[in-house]
């Protein structure tokens, strides 16, 4: 059911997806649907999870495969990561415009396995002195909320190739600010 109403909220958005035609895909019953899922913000709620478990699991493999770059191009690989995401339709559909609308402030704030990627990456730059030390939960808050704003942008820019290479190169300098001189 997941699976379907993934794919409908991402194509056809939130507002335009009906119930009836997800159970009707899927081959159940409304009864199924609601025995799963109190309404269909909840099972909206589980597709966004769902997407956003997906997009830190695809961070977390970039971030294996480019350990062999110096270790403060960690946090420009998650950032960097997170704004590929941000380019496919699919997920700026779910994540970005129906994301912060359907869930609200909870779209914007339940962003936990980004916050433990950040965490990952942070706190061994810290310890290695390649950044200076500063208080880790503030500093991974804010990482994460200039990617999910930079994220914002690109769904919501007429071209996003080019608006996810200025964010990158923005990005870039200001992440580059963290490394000691």
């Amino acid at each position: 059911m997941l699976d379907v109403a993934r794919e409908l909220f991402a194509t056809q958005g939130y507002k335009a997806t009906l119930t009836e035609e997800i159970v009707r895909r899927v081959g159940a019953s409304r009864g199924m649907l609601y025995h799963h899922f109190r309404d269909k913000a909840a099972l909206f709620a589980a597709v966004h999870l769902e997407q956003r478990i997906a997009l830190a699991h695809t961070i977390s493999e970039r971030i294996q495969v480019t350990e062999t770059t110096p270790r403060q191009q960690g946090v420009l690989t998650v950032c960097q990561a997170f704004i590929d995401g941000a380019v496919d339709p699919r997920v700026q559909r779910i994540l970005f415009v129906d994301g912060p609308a359907v869930l609200g402030q909870q779209a914007l704030r339940d962003h936990k396995p980004a916050l433990l990627l950040l965490q990952q990456v942070f706190e061994p730059l810290m310890a290695e002195g390649v950044i200076d030390p500063l208080p880790l939960d503030p500093l991974i808050h804010l990482v994460w909320a200039m990617c999910f704003e930079a994220g914002v942008y690109i769904a919501q820019a007429e071209d996003s190739a080019a608006a996810r290479q200025e964010m990158m190169g923005s990005l870039e300098s200001l992440l580059s600010g963290l490394e000691r001189a």
